[in-house]
C-alpha cells in the first residue's frame, strides 16, 4: 500500500512539472496572433526604445505579420520549400514596412538583434577531424 501511494505521488509530481512548462511548439509564433504580436511588440518596445505612436503602429503590423505567417504555415503543410520561399518574401515585406516606422538607428539595432538571434538558433557545429 505504501508503495502504491509513493508511486502515485511520484506520478502526480511528474505530471505537475510537465504542466508547469507550458505547451511546446515552434516557439514565438505559436498561439493567438494578437497575444503573440503583443509579446513581440512589448519586447521590441523595450529593446528598441519605441515611443507610443511607434508601438501602436508596430502592434498592428506585428498582428498582421503573425496572422499571415500562421496562415502560410497552415496552407503549405508538407511543401517546405514553397513555404520557406513565401515566408522569406513576406519577411522582406515586413521589414520594409517596419523600416518606415522605426528610426534609422532603431532599424539598425533591430537588424543586429535578428542576426544575433539567428546565430544562437543555429548553435555551434562541431568540425569533423
Amino acid at each position: 500500500m505504501k508503495n502504491l501511494i509513493l508511486m502515485f505521488g511520484i506520478l502526480l509530481a511528474s505530471f505537475s512539472s510537465l504542466m508547469a512548462q507550458g505547451p511546446g511548439g515552434r516557439g514565438m509564433m505559436e498561439g493567438e496572433p494578437a497575444e503573440v504580436a503583443a509579446k513581440m511588440t512589448e519586447r521590441m518596445t523595450e529593446h528598441l526604445g519605441l515611443n507610443e505612436e511607434q508601438s501602436t503602429k508596430i502592434l498592428a503590423l506585428n498582428t498582421k505579420h503573425i496572422t499571415e505567417m500562421q496562415a502560410m504555415r497552415e496552407e503549405s503543410q508538407g511543401d517546405r520549400e514553397t513555404m520557406r520561399a513565401a515566408m522569406k518574401e513576406h519577411r522582406t515585406t515586413y521589414e520594409g514596412e517596419l523600416k518606415e516606422i522605426l528610426t534609422e538607428e532603431q532599424f539598425t539595432t533591430f537588424q543586429e538583434q535578428q542576426k544575433n538571434r539567428q546565430g544562437r538558433k543555429g548553435g555551434k557545429k562541431r568540425k569533423k577531424s
